[in-house]
């Protein structure tokens, strides 16, 4: 009892410290893991910080493109989201114990590029949003007044002079060169020459209306100048040079982080592997000090079962000759009556063959009805089927001649929308030889028409864009309506097919209905045929009767023998079996010792001349039909294990 109870002791304080260990181990995981989603999670935000800085690149092109406020409104807002991230970034470097110096940096590079980009939308407001506002609007109003009063004149020296003017403020507003603004100036001063001279009554008042036109185009061209003629000049030079040290200072921020995080990685590692290698041979000690105590009670425990096995065997092996010796007698007793009851056997088992063959036609029979009435079903569910195939095909014919009349219809719009494409040809070429004709004359007018012959080759550049767009969608459409007819051809194959698949599910309903009828007639038939089958087993099991009665009083008088050889045979079997399982508890109890290092048990055996088991081929088995094969003995209902052994 002393040794199960130190064996159990030192088990529990096993499974104490693995369970202590295990769960020390789970908390250095825990704090590791939580580091790495940490790790995680600062990397993630910084790749959604860079994400939001190409946003903000993105809505200034689509303001700078489209002068539009809504992408102010766009900028604005991820600016403040980027904030947000840029706090959350910030405790999150904090908690890493990362430098912080980086991050303040940023922080004033994004402030930077936020007061250019804010600068450059209000200065873009003070140039006009669109024709209608800022110094744009009041150069258009200028120039209109100014036109106004020109064509009153009808002057054509005076209109060529106007127009030239046009054509340098439009040539500043598309290329954002300053040689036009001086351009611009050489021509008001020679217009200013010519109103001059010419001595009209509007002189004073065109004079006037040009002076306003000129102030506001110079207006004009210094708000270009301050917001940058290109992108390396005015606001918008400051605003590329904020974008690019953001950028910068961005990239630098990220390269430190993922420096950071990759040292702390590694050094995460090399301690989860370092502490988990200590605690792993710390267990291992601990299980080999405990295995080395339970190896030494287990020693001294199967030293004495040893013994009692070999006293087992012994007693046993006396038993089991005794019990063959009893067993002989009672086998030769019960011989000669055997011989009697095995002839009256002999003659019952014909007549229950009889009987056997009788009930085996009849399930068979009824298997074939049963068999019969399930076809008839299913040929029955089968002609259900069939009809729902039938309206099925007759509706997808149906369906098919809808189709048939939609590509039809398509076909006919093809061919309306063809007749339109020729149309617009037409007229993209009436409007090419017009652009010509209109450049002829601007180039005949010299220096006056370069204005207009610019607007005529751009309207002739247009036109033939129009015509070769033209007839790319009248190729398109030719080839839809080719696609069409074939659709259409298609489809009057598809309708012949389910018109021919129509007529065979019709033919094939009747077909299965008469299969119905005459599976119902087999049906019929076969019962009058189990009918008949039945009456015959019958009289069979009327003979096996009378036959029964006639050896019954026969084993009545083989029972009180019969008992006695069985009684006689289970004692030899259990004797033998007894001396089986002590020689298999005796041969175990040597492998528990071989493997606890203990090889005393065999010398042991053979020191005290353990007599050899019987063999089992000496017994006579008895054929009785009423014999039961004798119980499995198990080592442990010979000789009982006490408690403290029942754990092992």
């Amino acid at each position: 009892m002393s040794q199960q109870l130190t064996v159990k002791k030192k088990l529990y304080g096993l499974a104490v410290l693995m369970t202590g260990a295990i769960f020390l181990l789970l908390g250095i995981v825990f704090y590791f893991f939580t580091q790495y989603q940490l790790l995680n999670s600062t990397m993630l935000t910084l790749s959604s910080i860079k994400a939001n800085v190409l946003e903000l690149r993105r809505s200034e092109k689509d303001f700078l493109a489209r002068i539009d406020l809504k992408y102010e409104a766009k900028f604005t807002a991820k600016v403040q989201e980027t904030l947000v991230k840029q706090k959350t970034l910030y405790n999150q470097t904090k908690q890493l114990g990362l430098e912080q110096s980086l991050l303040v940096e940023f922080d004033q590079k994004m402030a930077e590029y936020q007061q250019s980009f804010t600068a450059l939308v209000n200065m873009q407001k003070r140039i006009g949003m669109d024709e209608k506002t800022g110094y744009y609007g009041s150069l258009r109003d200028a120039v209109h007044g100014v036109e106004s009063i020109v064509m009153e004149i009808q002057k054509d020296n005076i209109l060529a002079g106007v127009l030239m003017l046009r054509r340098r403020e439009k040539d500043f507003m598309l290329r954002s060169n300053i040689k036009y603004v001086v351009s611009f100036k050489k021509d008001m001063a020679k217009l200013v020459a010519v109103v001059n001279a010419s001595n009209l009554k509007e002189t004073d008042q065109l004079k006037s209306l040009l002076q306003v036109y000129e102030r506001q185009f110079e207006a004009y061209t210094q708000g270009a100048e301050e917001k940058g003629l290109d992108s390396k000049s005015g606001i918008m030079g400051e605003m590329r040079k904020a974008v690019h040290s953001t950028e910068a200072s961005l990239t630098g921020m990220q390269e430190m982080i993922q420096s950071a995080i990759q040292r702390r990685q590694s050094t995460m590692m090399t301690q989860v592997a370092a502490i988990s290698l200590a605690l792993i041979l710390l267990i291992l000690s601990i299980i080999l000090y405990i295995v080395r105590g339970i190896n030494l009670s287990m020693g001294r425990f199967i030293v004495d079962l040893t013994s009692a096995s070999d006293q087992l065997v012994s007693a046993s092996s006396e038993i089991s000759s005794s019990a063959q010796q009893v067993a002989s007698g009672a086998t030769e007793q019960a011989s000669s009556l055997e011989e009697t009851s095995s002839a009256m056997e002999e003659v019952a088992a014909q007549a229950q063959g009889n009987t056997d063959h009788a009930n085996e036609a009849v399930s068979t029979v009824q298997e074939m009805n049963d068999l019969v009435q399930q076809a008839n079903q299913k040929s029955v569910e089968t002609e259900k089927l069939a009809i729902e195939s039938q309206q099925a095909a007759a509706n997808g014919a149906d369906s098919m001649k809808q189709i048939s009349s939609a590509m039809k219809e398509i076909q006919t719009s093809s061919d309306q929308i063809s007749d339109i494409i020729e149309v617009i040809n037409e007229i993209t070429h009436q409007t090419k030889m017009l652009a010509t004709n209109a450049a002829i004359e601007a180039a005949r007018a010299g220096e006056q028409g370069k204005g207009f012959a610019v607007v005529a080759d751009e309207v002739s550049k247009l036109a033939e864009n129009s015509k070769s767009s033209a007839k790319e969608i009248s190729s398109l459409i030719k080839e839809s309506v080719q696609k069409s007819k074939r659709g259409a051809e298609f489809v009057d194959r598809g309708d012949e097919a389910l018109q021919g698949i129509l007529g065979i599910t019709t033919e094939m309903t009747g077909l299965i209905g008469e299969i119905s009828e005459s599976s119902a007639a087999q049906s019929s038939k076969m019962t009058m045929v189990q009918d008949v089958i039945q009456r015959i087993g019958t009289a069979s099991m009327e003979q096996a009767s009378g036959i029964g009665e006639v050896n019954g009083a026969i084993t009545e008088m083989d029972k009180v023998t019969q008992t006695n050889a069985a009684n006689s045979e289970e004692s030899a079997s259990a004797a033998e079996e007894l001396n089986a399982q002590a020689t298999q508890l005796l041969d175990l109890v040597g492998k528990i010792g071989d493997h606890f290092g203990i090889n005393s048990t065999l010398v042991q055996r053979k020191s005290k001349g353990v007599a050899e088991p019987v063999p089992r081929d000496n017994f006579v088995a008895l054929p009785s039909p009423t014999k039961t094969r004798p119980r499995q003995i198990t080592p442990s209902e010979v000789i009982p294990m006490r408690d403290e052994f029942k754990d092992f």
